[in-house]
């Protein structure tokens, strides 16, 4: 026989387990990307200045080279967020044509400058002691 305490254990518990709510179904649909993230005029700015980034010949080469045709590029571009578009755009004016370029010759310049200063190399005639 159950003790009174075990009783009154399961009654509580009955009670409490009874008082959950029952799980209900959710109503979920597709909605279009346009009303998850509606467009603003500074993502069109960024959106406009990527796509004529996009239309010039030497950006349009390297990307059939990479095998993307430049229309496929301009409809990406299209579909870009705001937040990635602003971001993209703004990436334009940090890295200038050639600018990857550069630092790779100053990153040689300074290891050849490196290696002659420790002794390794002759390279330069100005830096022997």
């Amino acid at each position: 026989m159950p003790s009174p305490i075990r009783r009154l254990l399961a009654a509580v518990l009955v009670i409490a387990f009874s008082a959950l709510p029952l799980p209900g179904t959710a109503g979920a649909a597709m909605i279009p990307t346009d009303a998850a993230s509606p467009r603003t005029a500074d993502g069109d700015i960024a959106r406009t200045r990527l796509a004529a980034a996009l239309a010039r010949p030497a950006l349009a080469e390297q990307l059939a080279a990479l095998g993307l045709a430049p229309e496929e590029a301009a409809r990406r571009v299209a579909a870009l967020d705001d937040a990635t578009a602003i971001d993209a755009s703004a990436h334009l004016d940090r890295v200038p044509a050639g600018g990857a370029i550069l630092g790779v010759v100053v990153f040689v310049v300074a290891v050849l400058f490196l290696t002659e200063a420790l002794g390794i190399t002759r390279i330069f005639s100005f830096a022997r002691r």
